[in-house]
């Protein structure tokens, strides 16, 4: 049986047991990753611009991992994470283009089953004068 029991949360009950759906069913880690990706847009050559992404553990247990992308993108904060049942931490992604026309790669997360997030950026084009 399924019951809301306020806005967004939901009671599951079978027979005598209740569980909560803050209460994890899954008692390993499960990584969530948020965005999917990452676009730095138009950045000028020699300037470093940043954006975040948010890793949560939506299991159980702890999801111990770390985060590890290759130049021109750095994690900057966050990069470590021990995150118990319904945690979130903050990453700090920064991006300093290389001079190419369009810079790609992926953030890897560990842990839990691992995740990506793919990240992009271009350095914005030389005005003449």
């Amino acid at each position: 049986m399924l019951r809301a029991v306020s806005a967004g949360i939901f009671a599951f009950c079978v027979g005598c047991f209740s569980l909560g759906a803050a209460d994890s069913l899954f008692k390993e880690p499960i990584i969530s990753v948020r965005p999917k990706s990452l676009n730095f847009g138009s950045v000028p050559a020699k300037t470093t611009v940043t954006n975040s992404v948010l890793v949560e553990n939506w299991g159980g247990g702890k999801l111990v991992g770390k985060v590890m992308v290759d130049r021109p993108f750095k994690v900057i904060s966050g990069g470590t994470y021990r995150l118990g049942a319904n945690d979130a931490q903050v990453v700090m992604v920064a991006y300093t283009p290389t001079g190419e026309a369009l810079d790609t790669n992926v953030l890897k997360f560990t842990g839990g089953n691992g995740a990506v997030v793919s990240v992009a950026g271009k350095c914005a084009a030389k005005k003449g004068r």
